[in-house]
């Protein structure tokens, strides 16, 4: 677009040549400026097609067969599982002996708020038998707005 622009500058339409000469190049601008409208519509069309493909596909989420042997060992493990909505990482789960699970309170640097350590959902149980009371008391806190 620059160098039709440039083209067109020497010209005056009172030059012997200048209006067809003004007139050519003025053609020739419209028309790649079409093209470049053309292109824009093509990217707008590639651009809105994603978008609605990505908003409708689903994130992958794994899939567990609950009779897969590895599955199947994973319950029978004893874990302590504790939910914690105002951790930076509310889910903590350890195996049982292998830790504890501490409460901190993240915004308390003084040590003012008495922090818990240990487990109170699940120490000592089976993967299933830890998540439920876990994820039952993280839906009591959300459904409390919490």
């Amino acid at each position: 677009m620059t160098d039709l622009v440039d083209r067109l500058c020497p010209y005056r339409p009172t030059d012997e040549w200048g209006p067809a000469v003004h007139h050519t190049i003025c053609d020739e601008a419209a028309n790649e400026i079409q093209l470049l409208q053309r292109d824009v519509a093509i990217f707008n069309g590639h651009r809105h097609e994603l978008l609605e493909h990505i908003t409708a596909t689903p994130p992958p989420v794994p899939h567990v067969v609950a009779s897969d042997p590895v599955w199947e060992e994973l319950c029978k493990l004893a874990f302590a599982v504790q939910h914690n909505p105002n951790c930076p990482s509310p889910w903590l789960v350890r195996l049982a002996g292998k830790g504890s699970i501490d409460m901190k309170p993240y915004g308390d640097r003084l040590g003012i708020v008495r922090h818990q350590t240990g487990d109170r959902l699940g120490f000592g149980k089976t993967l299933d038998e830890a998540a439920r009371p876990a994820l039952a008391t993280a839906s009591e806190g959300s459904a409390h707005g919490s």
